[in-house]
């Protein structure tokens, strides 16, 4: 039972850069009678804790980061070249009927170059 999930860490870099974390929110139910039952469930959050772990050390290490390409403008002889992306957070302040974290927003800022081609 419980709810395992992933969070992604968005980080600043030439590209889309991010990391994940993993959180496994479960407990193990079992059948057995009393007091197995209270032991395997002990046991078995030892173990979902170890695995957690590992998958945190192992994750941590990892980086996934997508690099932008060059856009070629149609009709043009001119190139977009994107550079330097840095995530930063939005807050919407319009309308102000919507819950607040409907009006959150993720925004990125990112560099610009043009290449004639």
């Amino acid at each position: 039972m419980g709810e395992p999930g992933v969070k992604i860490r968005l980080l600043s870099g030439k590209g889309l850069a991010f990391q994940g974390k993993v959180s496994l929110n479960v407990d193990l139910e079992t059948n057995l009678p009393w007091p197995f039952n209270e032991v395997v469930k002990v046991l078995a959050k030892i173990v979902i804790k170890v695995i957690e772990v590992v998958l945190n050390t192992v994750a941590s290490l990892v980086t996934f980061e997508i690099y932008p390409g060059e856009l070629q403008l149609p009709g043009q002889r001119t190139t977009l070249v994107f550079r330097d992306f840095a995530p930063f957070p939005y807050f919407r302040a319009y309308p102000p009927t919507l819950p607040v974290e409907d009006r959150k927003f993720l925004g990125f800022d990112v560099g610009l170059d043009f290449k004639a081609g």
